[in-house]
C-alpha cells in the first residue's frame, strides 16, 4: 500500500502496487491499467471540490471523475415462480411470494432458489457488483453480503417469515433502491394435494416443479427484457445518456467498434512477430494498443501466456529511454512473481542504464516468469506508443534496440509499435531496426465501418434516422476522432430536443457547432 486516501463522502481510497481500490464499508472496487490508469502502482490521491480525483502513479498523472446514475436490479423469479410486481398486502415496490406447501415442494423443504438481473447505462452488467441478505422478519435485518453470482440458493430453511433484500452497485458506488422479496415458509406437510393431479408426495411433486420451472423462467426473461427494452430509452434521456468519446483513447473493448477484424488479425501475428502501426494523427493508433493489451490479457492462448505492457514514449529523451522501458516492464511483471529480484534497474542511476543492463534485466525477468510453474511459456508483448520519438535518436540508440530484439530469448519477447511517421531514413551498413516488424497502416474506417460506430453505442437505446448516418459518414471522411465529435453533439441535441431519435438535423447542427469551436 502505497497511499490512503479518505473522500468527501467517506469512502477509503487505497493506492497499492496493484491498482487502486475503493471502499465505502460495505463493498470493494479495484481499478488497474484496463480502467484507464496510466499505472497499476498509484501513490498519491488527491480528490476536488467537485468529487473528481487526481490520482498519481509511477508512469504519470490520470484523472478520474465518477459517474453517477444509478444502476436498477430487479427480483426475476423464486424456484421457477415469476414475481409479481407488487402485491395488496406490502408497500408497493416490493414483492410478496407466497409458498404453501400444497403447491411448491422446494419451499415445503425449505430449499429457495432466487433469481435476480440487474443493470445500468454505464457499467457492464457482468461488471455489477450485488448485495444481498436474507433475515427473519421477526429478528431485525443482518449485514449485506457482496457477489458477482445473479441467484441465491438458501437450503433447509426454517417454517416462518423471511425477508430477501438485493441491490447493485457500479464501478462508481452508485447503488439501486434494494428490491424486496418477503418469503413464506410454512409448515411441513407429509402428503400434498395439487389441483387436478390429486395427492403428491414432496419427491414426486419437484420433479413436476423442475420440468416447469424451465419454461416459467424463460418466459419471466423474455417479458424482463421486452419490458427493459421499452424503458431504455426514456431513462438514457433523464440521465443524459451519452456514450461517444472525443479526444480520449478508447479503453473499454465494449465500446471498441469498425477494426475488431484487425485486431484479430494482430493479436494472431503476436505469436511470432512484432509489428508497427502507422497512420495519420488522430486515426485510431493509441485506442489499437489499448484493444491489443486488453485482448491479450484476457485471451486463454494454448500456447503463451501473454503479458502486455502499454508505455507511451512521447517526450523521453534518448539516455533515459531503455530506463523508461524497464521501467514499466518491471513494475507489471513483479505483479506476476512470487520472489524478490536482484535488478540492475533498482540500483544504477536512470542516465547510466544502458542497453546492456536493459537485457541483464529482461533475462531475470523472463526466467522468473517462466519458473512460475505455468504450463504456458511468457510471451511479453511491449506496446510503445509515440515511436516517432525514435526519429531524433542517435542511430547507435536504434541499433542497440535491434539487438535486444535479435537476442536468443525474444521467443518469449514482442512489441506493438505506434506512430505516425516512423523515418526510414538509414545510412549505416547494419540493418535498420524497422525490418523486424511487419507494417500495418491504419487508414480511416470504410463506410461499413464507420456505420458501426455510429449505431453500435446506442443500439436499442437510441435510434439513427438513415439520412443522419450518412451525413456523418460523409463528413467525417472516415475519421473516427470525427465521428465520435459529430455523434457526440449530435446526441446532446437530440437530448435538448426531448427525443430518443437522431436526426439529420441534430447531424448538421452538430457538425456546425464544431466548426465554430474549431474555427475560433
Amino acid at each position: 500500500v502505497y497511499s490512503l486516501f479518505r473522500a468527501h463522502d467517506g469512502d477509503l481510497w487505497i493506492g497499492t502496487v496493484g491498482g487502486l481500490s475503493r471502499y465505502d464499508g460495505r463493498s470493494w472496487q479495484t481499478y488497474t491499467r484496463l480502467n484507464g490508469l496510466a499505472s497499476n502502482e498509484v501513490t498519491a490521491i488527491a480528490e476536488t471540490d467537485s468529487g473528481a480525483f487526481w490520482l498519481g502513479t509511477v508512469s504519470g498523472l490520470s484523472w478520474h471523475q465518477p459517474e453517477h446514475s444509478a444502476p436498477w436490479v430487479r427480483i426475476q423469479s423464486v424456484n421457477g415462480r415469476i414475481t409479481e410486481a407488487s402485491s395488496p398486502t406490502v408497500p408497493k415496490g416490493n414483492v410478496t411470494i407466497s409458498l404453501p406447501a400444497s403447491r411448491h415442494v422446494k419451499v415445503f423443504d425449505g430449499n429457495i432458489a432466487i433469481i435476480y438481473r440487474g443493470g445500468d447505462l454505464w457499467t457492464n452488467s457482468a461488471d455489477l457488483t450485488y448485495l444481498y441478505r436474507l433475515y427473519r422478519s421477526d429478528a431485525g435485518s443482518t449485514p449485506w453480503s457482496a457477489t458477482r453470482e445473479l441467484v441465491r440458493i438458501y437450503k433447509g430453511l426454517a417454517p416462518g417469515a423471511y425477508t430477501f433484500e438485493v441491490m447493485s452497485r457500479d464501478i462508481d458506488f452508485n447503488y439501486s433502491r434494494p428490491e424486496k422479496l418477503v418469503i413464506e415458509v410454512p409448515k411441513q406437510r407429509l402428503i400434498i394435494g395439487v389441483p387436478l393431479l390429486g395427492a403428491m408426495s414432496p419427491a414426486g411433486l419437484a420433479v413436476l416443479a423442475l420440468i416447469t420451472a424451465a419454461a416459467v423462467v424463460g418466459l419471466g426473461y423474455g417479458g424482463l427484457t421486452y419490458y427493459n427494452a421499452r424503458s431504455r430509452p426514456r431513462q438514457a434521456i433523464e440521465r443524459k445518456f451519452n456514450p461517444y468519446i472525443s479526444g480520449e483513447p478508447i479503453r473499454r473493448p465494449d465500446m471498441f467498434f469498425g477494426r475488431r477484424e484487425l485486431l484479430q488479425r494482430i493479436i494472431q501475428m503476436l505469436h511470432s512477430n512484432s509489428i508497427m502501426i502507422h497512420g495519420e494523427r488522430r486515426i485510431g493508433k493509441t485506442t489499437m494498443l489499448h484493444q491489443i493489451a486488453n485482448q491479450l490479457a484476457q485471451r486463454d492462448d494454448p500456447e503463451y501466456r501473454f503479458i502486455p505492457i502499454y508505455m507511451d514514449l512521447e517526450g523521453t529523451p534518448q539516455e533515459l529511454f531503455f530506463h523508461t522501458l524497464m521501467e514499466e516492464i518491471a513494475v507489471t511483471v513483479r505483479n506476476y512473481i512470487h520472489k524478490d529480484l536482484d535488478l540492475l534497474f533498482d540500483k544504477m542511476p536512470a542516465e547510466t542504464y544502458t542497453d546492456r543492463e536493459f537485457t541483464a534485466d529482461l533475462r531475470t525477468l523472463l526466467t522468473a516468469l517462466n519458473e512460475e510453474g505455468e504450463t504456458k511459456e511468457t510471451r511479453i508483448i511491449l506496446l510503445m506508443d509515440e515511436m516517432d520519438i525514435l526519429n531524433n535518436y542517435d542511430p547507435i540508440i536504434q541499433q542497440q534496440l535491434r539487438r535486444i530484439f535479435m537476442r536468443t530469448f525474444t521467443r518469449n519477447l514482442g512489441a506493438v509499435v505506434a506512430g505516425i511517421q516512423i523515418s526510414k531514413e538509414w545510412d549505416r551498413i547494419e540493418s535498420p531496426w524497422y525490418n523486424l516488424f511487419n507494417e500495418i497502416h491504419l487508414r480511416p474506417f470504410t463506410p461499413e465501418e464507420a456505420r458501426e460506430l455510429i449505431e453500435e453505442p446506442v443500439k436499442g437505446v437510441y435510434r439513427w434516422d438513415k439520412d443522419a448516418v450518412q451525413f456523418v459518414i460523409k463528413k467525417s471522411e472516415g475519421r473516427p476522432h470525427r465521428i465520435q465529435q459529430i455523434c457526440l453533439e449530435a446526441v446532446n441535441q437530440m437530448i435538448e430536443a426531448g427525443r430518443n431519435h437522431i436526426t439529420l438535423e441534430d447531424t448538421e447542427r452538430a457538425y456546425e457547432i464544431i466548426r465554430r469551436h474549431q474555427s475560433g
